[in-house]
């Protein structure tokens, strides 16, 4: 019964993570795929396509709760060391209690023009640059004590290391958006805006890098699953002759 139970979890794990590859497979052919254009050129496509730019705030701005930066997209998540209770003797890995993240509208500019990009659909990716490891109360990030804060410290227990890691996108960074676009001419200039139907992806990454990522995470993802799936196909086949 126990080998029973052992094999459909296996199984489980593997259909999940094969399942879970599809994702960044997803990803990596619409970046493939999207033409990397001016601002100004995508005004005249129809399809999907990728411009990069100069990040613009406006309208109302948000601060990272971790270090209290002004941006219009942030995603902050704390982490706990763990270790396997069935198995003292095991190396500590990081447990990922809480994440968050929160998107305003912003404008995207170029040498061409002007984008305004609608976050409501769109599929962010950043780079965590904040981290910080603390190993009591005491040494939690002043900024992430601030008013509002986005958790209590008091909360967790600190028997165990905590690691508290937040990605920005601010005003002046430079950043590539994929979605399809429309828009009009303004001045001499083109005013570009996405259409909020479109799912559209924002990284704060070169596009090499990105793409080099996605396939490490689709391409490990599947090979894991697949292992796990034809082990525990392999056995029940074995148990049946």
């Amino acid at each position: 019964m126990n080998e029973i139970i052992t094999v459909i979890v296996i199984l489980s794990a593997g259909i999940m993570m094969i399942a879970y590859s599809i994702k960044p497979f997803r990803k990596l052919r619409a970046i493939k795929k999207s033409d990397e254009i001016s601002i100004s050129a995508a005004l005249c496509r129809g399809n999907m396509v990728q411009i990069s730019g100069t990040v613009i705030g406006y309208g109302n701005s948000i601060k990272s709760p971790i270090e209290g930066k002004e941006c219009v997209v942030y995603e902050y998540k704390i982490s706990k060391t763990s270790r396997d209770s069935a198995d003292p003797e095991n190396d500590h890995y990081w447990k990922d209690l809480e994440k968050t993240k929160e998107s305003v509208d912003f404008m995207l500019e170029d040498h061409t023009g002007t984008a305004h990009i609608n976050v409501d659909s769109s599929d962010i990716s950043l780079t965590h640059d904040s981290r910080y490891t603390i190993s009591g109360s005491s040494s939690v990030p002043t900024t992430a004590t601030g008013d509002p804060i986005p958790f209590d410290p008091t909360n967790f227990d600190f028997k165990d290391r905590l690691r508290f890691t937040e990605g920005t996108i601010r005003p002046g960074d430079w950043i590539s958006v994929i979605g399809t676009f429309s828009g009009t001419k303004t001045d001499g200039r083109e005013n570009v805006e996405i259409t909020s139907d479109d799912i559209i992806y924002i990284f704060d990454k070169d596009t090499g890098d990105k793409i080099s990522s996605l396939q490490k995470t689709a391409i490990g993802t599947f090979i894991f699953g697949f292992v796990f799936t034809s082990f525990a196909l392999v056995y029940v086949v074995l148990e049946l002759l």
